[in-house]
């Protein structure tokens, strides 16, 4: 029975609140969000809480003989959560409707039955029920309407203007001190409740904006993270698709942190193998001591250019130009390294230091080794000519003469052309 019962009451709240829109859980929950919950929760309990009173007073009434009160009550009963759960109806002016038919229920009570104890009960109901959800000026119209019932019921037993039950349960003086009391009970109660509703909007302001702020940062961060996410992805891009080994090693155990796939290609090493592995796994035994000299020196926040060499998986040795940077990886600072294999550059180099040496040579052994005889037989040439003694042959020391020269100026012209080569492949 508990659980039927339970399970209807679950029911039951479920249809109000899709009655009443309630989609509340995506708003902001400021003084308005919480006025319009109020309400809702007013209907919810006050609809069937409200059949074990009036239900009771219907059947009393009717016995003794009333017909206008009980039928009120049912008007009232039947009217207020039809209109409340009128989606078409603005939360206002069902409010407002609501407070309407209570006062003219407390003045047909007071007027009718006499009934000072609960009309004033229903008064101060609907003092704290304004206060509760409306604002400054409803508040100050509701203890207004409530000093103007107990005066017009003042005058109703001073001047027995119509015939009323109160006239004959309380005389004059007795009425202005109830009513006084309750005015003074009621200002009170509106008073405090007032004063604890304006707490709570400043609370509730407050925390908005906290909110808001809050939800700024998020946002703000949120998008620094897609940029970071981004940005993470771009480097990884840059990272894994660059065309030159890349790898990142730790700078404490100068163990392989990550490499590209260019690095595998180029080395022959796995990924698996690589992490399994220190950078000096991948140079020459003869350099590993050089390495780590050159890494005590280094300083690791700073980035650096160096031509070193490597070495493969099947113990090839080639040159690389190593460029290595700081990079934070998992939290920590490591180094970045791209290499390049500059074998062919650095073959190429000394295979024109090696030309141009053998140019110097051949230009040392022209200027020197090959000039030296023919500058001695232009020498012998010239003393046969100034000897006048001497008999020769005329012509024929003119063809020595001649081929001499020609053969001194063709050495001369190798000679220029040598340095001028040796200069360019210099420069």
């Amino acid at each position: 029975m508990f659980l039927f019962l339970k399970r209807i009451w679950k029911t039951y709240k479920i249809f109000i609140k899709h009655a009443f829109n309630d989609n509340v859980a995506d708003e902001l929950k400021d003084i308005h969000f919480w006025r319009e919950d109020l309400f809702i929760k007013i209907i919810l309990y006050a609809t069937p809480l409200s059949l074990v009173a009036i239900i009771p007073s219907i059947i009393i009434l009717l016995n003794n003989g009333y017909r206008f009160i009980p039928f009120y009550y049912t008007f009232a009963l039947i009217t207020i959560p039809a209109l409340a759960l009128n989606n078409h109806i603005k939360p206002y002016y069902k409010k407002l409707y609501v407070i309407v038919v209570f006062y003219l229920m407390t003045i047909f009570m007071m007027a009718s039955l006499g009934s000072f104890g609960g009309g004033s009960i229903y008064l101060m109901a609907m003092a704290v029920f304004i206060t509760a959800l409306f604002s400054g000026r409803a508040i100050a119209w509701s203890l207004i309407v409530n000093i103007g019932i107990y005066s017009f019921f003042s005058a109703v037993i001073y001047f027995k203007l119509f015939n009323s039950p109160l006239i004959v349960k309380y005389p004059f003086d007795s009425w202005i001190l109830y009513s006084s009391n309750f005015l003074f009970l009621n200002i009170s109660v509106v008073v405090v409740l007032r004063h604890i509703i304006i707490g709570l909007e400043k609370t509730i302001i407050e925390e908005a904006l906290l909110r808001k702020s809050l939800q700024q940062q998020v946002n703000e961060k949120n998008a620094l993270n897609s940029q970071l996410l981004e940005s993470e992805g771009h480097y990884k891009s840059l990272f894994f698709r660059n065309p030159s080994p890349m790898w990142i090693f730790d700078t404490d155990t100068l163990q392989f942190l990550q490499v590209n796939g260019a690095a595998i290609r180029k080395y022959g090493y796995t990924r698996s193998e690589f992490k399994s592995m220190t950078i000096k796994n991948i140079r020459p035994v003869s350099h590993v001591e050089d390495l780590l000299k050159t890494i005590e020196k280094i300083d690791p926040t700073t980035p650096s250019v160096s031509t070193v060499m490597h070495k493969t998986k099947n113990g090839k040795e080639f040159y690389s130009e190593v460029r290595c940077s700081n990079i934070v990886y998992q939290g920590k600072n490591e180094r970045l390294v791209i290499a390049r294999d500059i074998t062919d550059s650095i073959k190429y180099t000394q295979a024109i230091e090696k030309q141009n040496a053998q140019l110097r040579e051949i230009a040392y052994m022209q200027s020197h080794i090959v000039r030296a005889p023919l500058c001695r037989i232009l020498g012998l040439i010239n003393m046969i000519n100034i000897d006048k003694e001497n008999i020769v042959d005329k012509e024929l020391m003119g063809f020595l003469e001649i081929s001499a020269n020609e053969l001194d100026e063709v050495i001369k012209a190798i000679i220029s052309k040598t340095e001028s080569t040796n200069i360019n492949i210099e420069k």
